[in-house]
């Protein structure tokens, strides 16, 4: 898989037991005119009623903490679109956020920060970011 947050999707519906045809990845935060990863969010939980699916589970992989953006684009209007097309209920699981194991391994993380040394590229070297924009 290509993107991140769909692999990290496939390992968590593996992990959790859920059938291949009861899950699907979709993208949201789309910007203007440029083309974003699809399918998009804010269709597909327009079309999930059309199919017979009256509730749906989100989770947004690409975040370890709820953001104002997302909450907005998922558990509020993600929910409103899904009901004006005919579903139920949307629940958006919330990210890790404050989660003990997650604290945990932040910590765990930052007391291990002294192994690291600076990191500044050499001649000949470079630091590479990686992201799932296109």
């Amino acid at each position: 898989m290509k993107n991140p947050a769909a692999a990290t999707t496939k390992a968590f519906v593996k992990k959790a037991g859920i059938p291949e045809d009861k899950y699907q990845v979709a993208f949201q935060s789309r910007l203007g005119r440029t083309p974003w990863l699809k399918p998009y969010t804010d269709f597909v939980l327009e079309e999930l009623p059309g199919q017979g699916v009256k509730k749906v589970l989100v989770i947004c992989p690409s975040f370890v903490s709820d953001c104002l953006e997302t909450l907005e684009e998922i558990a509020i209007r993600g929910q409103e679109d899904f009901v004006k097309a005919g579903g139920e209920h949307l629940t958006a699981i919330p990210c890790m956020n404050t989660h003990p194991l997650w604290i945990e391994t932040l910590s765990n993380w930052i007391h291990d920060a002294d192994r690291f040394q600076e990191v500044v590229p050499e001649q000949g070297e470079r630091l590479l970011s990686m992201t799932t924009a296109p």
